[in-house]
């Protein structure tokens, strides 16, 4: 990583201006770091992102920078990340940092304006350290208090900063991590910054124009996969049928005895909100077509149908696959703990901040109807003042998403009677009901 100064960004500015000798967010069980790159000097102004401007050598200047530490001047943070539903392919993350700016140094007309520069977030645990959130600040929004002044930073992650522009160019066919691949080379993202798992589902060639995150994400459906930006500034691709780490190694929370990290309130509901019991996948090229319903469901929750005619898969088997998958994940309500808030105060619950995509908890609810569940985070969200440290977590059920090898979701392994296939493309009626 490059250099970080540790004094803070109004003393950098030659204004001479000192901070007080307690310093927030730095408690004795965690520390939170909020950065922003320097401008690399090779870049012309206003050109920041500049394709002309790309390749290895120019973004491993983007990517590794001088960093500033802007903790001391920080009034909050907010970020989002991860996927917020099971089916979800991805999405861009989100953060928002306000800093105090009296002297008027962050805003557009600012001396050290960072917009278009890298926002680098950190968390500290003991020795290990892990990225929080890493991305581009796009824009800043000043609230106009005087008494207060202040300065609104928004930022994207890497996906939205990568692929967020359109790529009117045509793609070959190529299989699903090739495709994501092609894409960041596109944007001359470093290999080095890629943990793309192989995924062989084959895609179709394609001369639409869209936005690449759109294309990218349209691969990842093809597959049942996910891709996000982690928080240290890497491209991340998972296919449906992704290991998990040991359940041993799950964080315990919830009310249990010994339980340190408690969240504010731990639900469990059945979710009915999400049930599709008639599912039709169609390719782009009106190819291949596939249609499974299943009638028990549609008898007692009615018709809820999902219907998509733009996927880009090439092989039969890879559409049916996708299906099934969607029906057995819908058919029925299932259970679903709602957002998991921890508050971070103490060396115990301090644990909770170092968790990433992916990670396992191990949720536990003692009260007059006791329950417990083994879940994998698929999202997360930070809210941080000087006096809170608050994490959110997305959950989804462990056992759901555990791999079982490449024939989970293979037609061989229901039984007669359990799916009824119905090969009939679907009603106009069927096509504008949906859940």
């Amino acid at each position: 990583m490059g250099r970080s100064e540790r004094a803070g960004p109004i003393a950098n500015a030659g204004r001479g201006v000192t901070f007080t000798e307690h310093r927030p967010y730095w408690w004795p069980w965690a520390q939170f770091r909020v950065e922003v790159g320097a401008l690399a000097s090779w870049l012309p102004t206003g050109d920041l992102w500049g394709e002309a401007h790309w390749g290895e050598a120019h973004w491993g200047g983007l990517l590794d920078p001088e960093w500033r530490d802007i903790t001391d001047a920080v009034e909050a943070f907010d970020s989002d990340t991860g996927r917020q539903g099971i089916m979800d392919p991805g999405d861009i993350g989100r953060a928002a940092v306000t800093v105090s700016d009296l002297h008027g140094v962050f805003g557009i007309a600012g001396n050290d304006s960072p917009l278009g520069t890298l926002l680098r977030v950190t968390a500290t645990v003991g020795d290990e350290t892990v990225g929080v959130f890493f991305g581009r600040i796009a824009e800043g929004l000043a609230p106009g208090d005087l008494d207060a002044p202040s300065v609104t930073l928004r930022a994207d992650d890497l996906l939205g900063t990568t692929l967020g522009d359109d790529d009117p160019s045509p793609l070959h066919a190529t299989s699903v991590s090739g495709r994501i691949h092609d894409l960041l080379d596109r944007a001359g993202f470093p290999a080095d910054r890629r943990d793309i798992a192989p995924d062989g589902t084959a895609l179709m060639a394609t001369d639409t124009p869209a936005a690449r995150i759109d294309l990218a994400r349209q691969a990842c459906r093809a597959a049942g996969g996910t891709l996000w930006a982690d928080g240290s500034g890497y491209v991340r691709y998972r296919d449906r049928n992704f290991s998990l780490m040991d359940a041993d190694t799950a964080l315990p929370i919830g009310t249990a005895a010994g339980v340190e990290a408690v969240p504010s309130s731990l639900v469990l509901v059945e979710d009915r909100s999400h049930v599709v019991n008639f599912v039709h996948h169609g390719t782009a090229d009106k190819a291949l077509a596939v249609t499974f319903s299943d009638p028990l469901s549609r008898e007692r929750f009615g018709n809820r149908a999902e219907v998509s005619d733009d996927f880009q898969n090439t092989q039969l088997s890879d559409l049916e696959a996708v299906a099934l998958r969607e029906l057995s994940l819908g058919a029925f309500p299932v259970e679903r703990v709602d957002p998991v808030e921890i508050i971070v105060h103490n060396e115990a619950t301090a644990a909770v901040a170092l968790l990433g995509i992916g990670s396992l908890v191990y949720l536990t609810y003692t009260g007059s109807d006791p329950w417990s569940r083994l879940q994998i985070v698929g999202g997360i969200a930070h809210r941080v003042d000087p006096d809170e440290w608050s994490v959110v977590l997305h959950c989804f059920d462990a056992l759901t998403m555990l791999a079982i090898g490449a024939t989970r979701w293979s037609l061989s392994r229901w039984g007669v009677g359990t799916w009824e296939e119905a090969p009939a493309a679907p009603t106009d009626d069927e096509r504008g009901q949906h859940a």
